[in-house]
């Protein structure tokens, strides 16, 4: 059961200092986003018909 693994016990006593890791959510999700963008796009290009935009939501 995952519940029971070592992973899950490290995740659940981290979750209560999670909030350290990411202060400002919207900030660190905009600087992810971007890495990301920049990867995807250094490893693709229009021309090989890999490259898709991505959309995304917010609430």
């Amino acid at each position: 059961m995952l519940g029971e693994s070592p992973v899950a016990r490290f995740c659940d006593q981290l979750a209560a200092d999670y909030h350290l890791f990411y202060a400002d959510w919207d900030v660190s999700m905009g600087r992810q986003g971007r890495a990301l963008d920049a990867v995807i796009r250094a490893e693709s290009s229009e021309d090989t018909g890999f490259f898709q935009p991505v959309l995304t939501a917010r609430a």
